[in-house]
């Protein structure tokens, strides 16, 4: 957000843009862009290739072979909260899969009571900062009964409909099943989110009666 002409991301006040704050200031991210865009371009080129050179190689096919594999590299490239407000997100989801589908109101405002854990998983107040060595202490936090809990604001993400957290709800409660830390149930909603959304496109793609070959490139 812009307040008073400054940038903020996470409460956090940027120097210049965006762009600058994530590519100038940043060149290891900027290095890291580059060689993703480079891998994203050969990886279409062979799509490319493939539709027009191999006929018995159909898009749905080449889907099943290429996302799943994208979807692999995207969960293990970038740890989880890495993305700007997925933390906050992330809240939404662990209230869903508790059983509030609707936010419930607290002292006049949108929050609920959770165990310390589920927020304590905070790594960084800026996800730029955030690489896989932060982690070690992450994967120490437990849910227990005896846990500490406290209100957790969830005005960002309450006026959002519960139906589109209904994949990462149902990961994040499958995975409440058998573990206790939090930071694999916040790995279970993210990777059941992309089970699905993988699956949508691939029925959208077969739905497509003219021109396939055109929107899968595209």
């Amino acid at each position: 957000v812009y307040k008073k002409g400054s940038m903020y991301i996470n409460n956090v006040q940027m120097d210049g843009d965006l762009y600058f704050h994530e590519m100038y200031y940043q060149q290891n991210i900027a290095i890291s862009l580059y060689c993703i865009t480079a891998i994203l371009a050969i990886i279409l080129g062979f799509c490319i290739y493939a539709i027009y050179y191999c006929k018995n190689i159909t898009p749905e096919k080449l889907f099943l072979y290429i996302v799943p594999v994208l979807l692999i590299i995207f969960t293990l490239a970038t740890p989880i909260f890495k993305g700007n407000d997925e933390m906050f997100h992330w809240h939404r989801i662990y209230d869903i899969s508790q059983g509030n589908v609707f936010t419930k109101m607290n002292e006049g405002e949108p929050k609920s009571i959770f165990p310390t854990e589920v927020f304590n998983i905070k790594i960084h107040q800026n996800p730029i900062d955030i690489h896989y060595s932060d982690y070690e202490k992450q994967f120490s936090y437990k849910i227990s009964d005896n846990s500490a809990k406290g209100y957790i604001d969830l005005s960002r993400t309450s006026i959002y409909n519960p139906i589109q957290y209904l994949p990462q709800s149902v990961g994040a409660f499958i995975a409440d099943k058998f573990t206790d830390k939090p930071i694999i149930m916040a790995y279970f909603a993210r990777a059941l989110n992309m089970i699905v959304t993988a699956i949508l496109l691939f029925c959208a793609l077969k739905s497509i009666p003219y021109f396939i070959d055109y929107y899968f490139i595209v």
